[in-house]
């Protein structure tokens, strides 16, 4: 099987990433809703919070996320550290946008490539599927529902995945909410949505078993489709205008406001 160019990987998530902030009134709040901004506290930082509340599967994958994501996100604290020193981005983050992968630079990626060279078809089900929404049916769906459409100025980047494939960035034309809704859905991908998803599952079992069942899946795709969107579009604002540090912390107080956001539509539902 060929393998395809994996570029970058957006799964650096928490479901819960408003509780921490919304529980403690003290004066440390604005300090850990500071530290969610980091891609590695972002994801650890609600594990505690499962596990008090019995969330034992849950609390599992965001810790299988956060130690599987380690290289990536130390690579992209790097990148946003070179950013403070003056060294020249990978591209004009300002502009541009490449399509975010899964695996792309996490530790599992090399891996992954191992197993598809050994014929797994679930191996390669997972490397054809790492891809961003905006490579999707819905994405497209929504962009044209935005009225916006992919440039055909495209550039080379600096970005390369494990077998040095290059990554490509993109522009995008229409309005300026087309544009950020276009970089967003770059920003997020199929298999990072699925892993949001896949950490409801045991609120909705739980919900089965007290009868409240439509009531919690209602919840759990509010919760999922508000902190995507969050960190989607948080990132893009983010990157546009403050390049590689403006896209991690605008991911971090996207999903933090994201979160909120869930709460509050859900205090309504």
């Amino acid at each position: 099987m060929e393998l395809k160019s994996v570029d970058r990987r957006q799964n650096n998530v928490s479901v819960d990433t408003d509780r921490r902030c919304d529980k403690d009134k003290s004066e440390d709040i604005s300090l850990f809703c500071a530290l969610e901004t980091i891609p590695p506290v972002r994801r650890a930082i609600s594990i505690p919070d499962k596990i008090q509340h019995g969330e034992i599967t849950s609390a599992l994958g965001m810790a299988s996320l956060a130690l599987i994501n380690l290289p990536e996100d130390w690579r992209d604290i790097k990148s946003a550290v070179n950013q403070f020193k003056g060294i020249d981005p990978k591209y004009d983050y300002k502009e541009y946008q490449h399509d975010f992968s899964f695996f792309r630079g996490t530790a599992i990626e090399k891996w992954l490539h191992g197993q598809i060279k050994k014929g797994k078809k679930w191996a390669s089900w997972l490397y054809d599927n790492d891809r961003s929404l905006a490579d999707t049916t819905f994405g497209g769906k929504l962009l044209n529902l935005v009225k916006g459409k992919e440039s055909e100025n495209v550039i080379e980047t600096k970005i390369t995945n494990f077998v040095d494939d290059k990554a490509y960035a993109f522009k995008y034309e229409g309005s300026k909410f087309a544009q950020l809704t276009g970089r967003a859905l770059k920003r997020t991908t199929k298999l990072g949505v699925l892993a949001i998803a896949l950490l409801e599952v045991p609120k909705i079992f739980n919900a089965i078993k007290k009868g409240e069942t439509i009531e919690q899946t209602v919840k759990s795709a509010v919760n999922v489709a508000s902190v995507t969107a969050g960190i989607g579009y948080g990132g893009a604002i983010g990157a546009k205008h403050g390049g590689a540090i403006g896209s991690l912390v605008g991911m971090g107080f996207g999903a933090v406001l994201g979160g909120k956001l869930s709460e509050k539509i859900q205090e309504f539902a």
